[in-house]
């Protein structure tokens, strides 16, 4: 990318963090109201303390995360405490405070279970102590840390982050003398037209490259991405990275006995760090500066550059042991606010443990009433089934008896009945028989009174009969004739 590029997504940058600051103020308006909700305040602070984090405005960034991370203290958001404990580490980063910033991260990383399957905190957290330790000179453990989360980071389309952490691969990879191996890490990401990235990260991607083909010797593709990144820091008002692409590019110089190129870059540099405000670097600038006028035969200069380093470096040490001060001093803060978070946390439980307590006592009294009630009402249920179980008894023999005064009532009136039917029914059976005789002498009658006619219709006809019969057996045959 060329210069012109990176100064427009700087402005992109500017423009989006001009766009958050109303809101920002307005949630800081509203943070000064009683805010009820513990959960949305600390959201609020972290959101400002973001804000001050991406401005470059540590302490109140640090204060902003402190006071999100004293309202959630006790488990009330797990979640959104793994949250400000890394950007928290984000803050201390900024100040300088590494060893904090680490033991901030592996806090956060702790409670790492907290967090939903997906949450991508856990990757941002191995992210940012890779660039930690990369900056502590523990290139194998940075490596280790992004080769952890490349994968994600690509799958994510984080590809700004993804672009950022071969950039810091790379330089790891230069440390650890393997040149070669972090220009095929870095050159395939750099030729991209697809991700869009801050200057500052394109300016440390060309120190990046610059510093990999130093160590390959190749002088002419260092000075190329050398100069490159410092038109890039330089356009994009980045003090901190144009010092170190130009302490690098002028170490080169300096061995091609360059020496007057080496006096304008330094010169420049040393003004652009004292408008800026920034020590960190002069030191080198100076002692580069002095090695160049020394190269020209002009050896006050020489010897007076030699002093500006030592005092240069004088003022870092002094620097330095104030940032340890403020280490320390931050530390303490830390420790004494983890106290009193631990404090608020105990008195939390003592006070959750004195309210379960009284509820189990109230929970207690409530089941020994309900103990005695049931026993109660055991004894009355005991008694009123005895009661029910004996008028049940007398009831059933009650029962019994008078069934059985209806069961024998009920055989007497069907055995009476049944002799009643046996007697009507032999009396069906004479009146049977009766008729049936009378029947049979009715017949008989008519029979002998028809043979009675035909025997006198007989008699008569005999009768008649008889004289010739007579004459008929007394007369001679015709034979005897």
């Amino acid at each position: 990318r060329d210069a012109q590029e990176s100064r427009g997504l700087g402005d992109v940058y500017k423009r989006q963090m001009e766009a958050s600051t109303p809101y920002c103020e307005e949630t800081s308006r509203l943070l000064k109201l009683n805010v009820d909700d513990v959960i949305s305040e600390a959201v609020a602070y972290n959101a400002l303390g973001y804000l001050h984090a991406r401005e470059g405005k540590p302490e109140p960034a640090l204060d902003n995360f402190e006071k999100g991370l004293s309202l959630i203290a006790g488990d009330i958001d797990p979640a959104l405490e793994v949250m400000l404990l890394h950007n928290r580490g984000v803050a201390l980063m900024l100040y300088g405070l590494t060893d904090l910033a680490i033991a901030s991260f592996e806090n956060a990383y702790e409670l790492k279970d907290a967090l939903a399957e997906d949450d991508p905190l856990p990757h941002l957290l191995a992210y940012n102590l890779g660039y930690l330790q990369a900056q502590d000179g523990k290139h194998e453990e940075a490596l280790k840390s992004y080769a952890s989360v490349m994968q994600w980071l690509a799958e994510s389309g984080q590809m700004a982050r993804v672009y950022i952490a071969h950039t810091q691969v790379a330089l790891s990879l230069t440390a650890i003398n393997k040149p070669q191996e972090a220009l095929d890490e870095l050159l395939p990401w750099m030729e991209r037209t697809d991700i869009s990235v801050s200057p500052d990260s394109v300016a440390q991607a060309y120190l990046a490259i610059g510093n990999a083909y130093l160590g390959l010797k190749d002088q002419t593709g260092a000075e190329a991405a050398l100069l490159e990144g410092m038109e890039i820091a330089r356009s994009s008002g980045n003090p901190s990275r144009l010092r170190e692409l130009t302490l690098a590019y002028s170490r080169m110089l300096l061995v091609n006995r360059e020496y007057k190129s080496v006096l304008n870059h330094l010169d420049e540099l040393i003004v652009t760090l004292n408008d800026n405000g920034v020590s960190e670097g002069r030191d080198k600038a100076h002692r580069l500066l002095a090695s160049a006028h020394a190269g020209l035969g002009n050896f006050p200069k020489a010897y007076e550059h030699s002093v500006a380093a030592a005092e240069a470096q004088t003022i870092m040490h002094s620097e330095t042991y104030a940032r340890r001060l403020a280490s320390l001093s931050v530390s303490n803060e830390l420790d004494l606010k983890d106290q009193q978070i631990a404090l608020s946390v105990e008195r939390e439980q003592a006070a959750l443990a004195g309210r379960r307590l009284s509820e189990f006592f109230q929970l207690g009294i409530i089941a020994a009433i309900l103990t005695v009630f049931i026993l109660i009402f055991l004894v009355f249920s005991r008694r009123n089934n005895r009661m029910e179980a004996k008028i049940q008894g007398e009831a059933a023999k009650r029962l019994k008896e008078e069934v059985e005064v209806r069961t024998k009532e009920v055989e007497a009136a069907v055995t009476e009945r049944y002799a009643a039917e046996q007697g009507q029914a032999e009396m069906e059976l004479r009146v049977l028989k009766d008729e049936k005789l009378r029947s049979i002498g009715q017949l008989t009658g008519g029979v002998a009174h028809d043979f009675n006619n035909l025997m006198t219709i007989i008699l008569l006809s005999a009768e008649l009969l008889l004289p010739e019969i007579c004459l008929l057996y007394t007369s001679p045959s015709p034979r005897d004739s």
